[in-house]
């Protein structure tokens, strides 16, 4: 019915699906990896940000718990309006992991200090008060 390969005696659609198959399951295997990155490096993401990104204020529009807490400290959801003072403001939605003693500084209407990535202002990291 289907033709074979010349010498081995497999049919060509069997090669096809086998290669279509394995295509499918590596291309499964990097999203898989990349959402894994992105979860488990995102803390070295923000280090990074907060050392070589540019520095904003932003003001604190919306907090919201995420339910997660990283020993005794809280995760955060913040929508904040940046304000980098090279171009106008936009808004952004962050979550922070944000240590149990500073959670009253992070009440809506705050000012907040940001460090924003210079390629993607989408990308904002919450610097902590000293």
């Amino acid at each position: 019915m289907f033709e074979s390969i010349p010498g081995l005696g497999i049919p060509y659609i069997a090669v096809v699906i086998a290669v279509v198959v394995i295509l499918v399951i590596v291309a499964i295997q990097i999203m898989v990896a990349t959402r894994v990155k992105k979860k488990f490096y995102a803390n070295y993401d923000n280090a990074d940000l907060l050392k070589n990104g540019n520095e904003a204020p932003a003001t604190i529009l919306k907090v919201w718990q995420t339910g997660l807490k990283v020993n005794i400290n809280e995760q955060i959801g913040l929508h904040l309006q940046v304000q980098p003072p090279d171009s106008g403001p936009y808004e952004v939605e962050i979550k922070a992991v944000v240590p149990k003693l500073l959670m009253a500084h992070y009440q809506e209407g705050n000012l907040v200090q940001v460090n924003v990535d210079p390629y993607d202002p989408t990308r904002v990291a919450l610097a902590m008060p000293a």
